[in-house]
C-alpha cells in the first residue's frame, strides 16, 4: 500500500494546445506553494502558459519529474480527479489518447511525461 504523498501538480499549455501536467513530490503544502510561485514567476520569460496548479495529498505516485522531458518520448494521458476543495488527487484515470479521454467525459484531461508508479 502506498503512503500518502504531497504532490505539486503544475498545469501548463492550454488555449489551442493540450494541457500538460507535471507531478512533483514535496514535503509540505507550504513548500508546494513556494515552488509553484517560483515556477510561475519564470514562466513568462520561458514562454510557458500557466494554466493552474494544485497542492494535493495523494496515494498515487508518479515517475520522477524531469525539467526537460524528451518531447518524442512516451506521453501519458490522464483524467485527473481532484477533490472539490482542491486538496486531494482522488484519481488519475489513464487513457490511450486525449480524444478518448474527452469522449469518455473527462473533465481534466492532461498529457504527462510521467507515468503512474506501480
Amino acid at each position: 500500500m502506498i503512503n500518502q504523498v504531497i504532490l505539486m501538480i503544475m498545469m501548463t499549455g492550454g488555449g489551442d494546445l493540450p494541457v500538460d501536467a507535471s507531478f512533483i513530490e514535496v514535503e509540505t503544502r507550504a513548500e508546494c506553494e513556494q515552488r509553484a510561485a517560483n515556477a510561475i514567476a519564470v514562466f513568462p520569460e520561458a514562454g510557458i502558459n500557466y494554466v493552474r496548479h494544485n497542492c494535493v495529498t495523494a496515494k498515487i505516485k508518479f515517475d520522477d519529474f524531469l525539467h526537460n522531458p524528451e518531447p518524442t518520448g512516451p506521453k501519458y494521458i490522464f483524467d485527473l480527479k481532484i477533490s472539490p476543495d482542491g486538496k486531494n488527487l482522488d484519481a488519475a484515470k489513464p487513457y490511450a489518447s486525449l480524444k478518448e479521454c474527452r469522449q469518455a467525459g473527462g473533465k481534466s484531461c492532461v498529457i504527462a511525461y510521467q507515468n503512474i508508479k506501480p
